[in-house]
């Protein structure tokens, strides 16, 4: 049953489609699912249809306060609050916009924010900006560690083609004819790491601290399920906020030239379970 949100201080009362922990939206062509009821490692956004066709099989975030110990999910903390939103009713009478908090008043607040776009029915194009925010609560300065994890499964291929990270803020993924890519608006990423499923999810779920390794590419010919992921490194003063603007961008490949100065992502996937 489609029902209404309610979300609680900070988060609108919105009507929306969400069932249990389970948030949809859709724009144009354009399909995304945030799973938060899966207990399993792809907890968060796991899947992303575009004309029909899917193309992520799990993206979410960790974090770590200091430089020991283990990373934990977002999603481990208690969850504050959710709302979805239109915010093209006029275009689109369906919710293009996601919206959760975790964290506490005492702690500190992790908020994340789903943007879908479709492009027009059959084009193969839409994209997805996400703004992700930490606030301390506390009265004093957190040494934080954020992670962002991606394992996309273009053309709903769990193997892809090829993936790419340059130095700063920018990581690509091909398979055939679609390329997902992401641009990190704001600000660059400490750290980065490609690599092959499951070597960064599990390094980010084990007992030990995680630092990205900086490895930039594989495109050695072997069609694999990889994976990519960014770390940003900061020290929140006590009462500070620290934001984090993306872009992610799935076009097919011949056009993909043309749409990277927008920003975006490239991704390439495999499917287990």
């Amino acid at each position: 049953m489609r029902s209404l949100v309610l979300s609680v201080v900070g988060l609108a009362l919105i009507a929306g489609s969400a069932h249990g922990q389970i948030s949809e939206l859709w724009d144009n062509n354009a399909y995304l699912r945030v799973n938060t009821a899966e207990t399993g490692n792809r907890i968060g956004m796991d899947r992303w249809e575009i004309d029909g066709t899917n193309h992520l099989y799990n993206q979410w975030f960790w974090f770590r306060i200091g430089d020991s110990g283990p990373e934990q999910r977002i999603s481990s903390l208690p969850e504050f609050g959710r709302s979805v939103q239109d915010t093209n009713e006029f275009i689109d009478p369906r919710p293009d916009t996601f919206n959760i908090r975790y964290g506490s008043a005492t702690t500190y607040w992790i908020d994340v924010r789903f943007s879908l776009t479709g492009g027009a029915i059959g084009s193969g194009v839409s994209d997805v900006l996400e703004t992700i925010s930490v606030t301390n609560n506390s009265g004093t300065t957190l040494p934080f560690r954020f992670f962002q994890y991606a394992d996309f499964d273009l053309n709903n291929d769990v193997v892809d083609d090829a993936v790419w990270i340059n130095p700063f803020n920018r990581v690509w993924q091909r398979d055939g004819a679609m390329t997902v890519s992401e641009t990190v608006v704001s600000p660059p990423p400490t750290a980065s790491e490609v690599n092959i499923y499951p070597t960064t999810i599990n390094a980010l779920d084990d007992l030990l601290p995680t630092t990205l390794s900086g490895a930039s590419v594989i495109n050695d010919g072997i069609r694999r399920d990889y994976t990519w992921a960014f770390q940003w490194n900061f020290d929140l003063a006590s009462g500070g906020t620290f934001i984090i603007s993306k872009d992610k961008l799935i076009v097919p490949s011949p056009a993909a030239g043309a749409l990277l100065g927008i920003g975006g992502l490239v991704a390439v996937r495999r499917r287990r379970r």
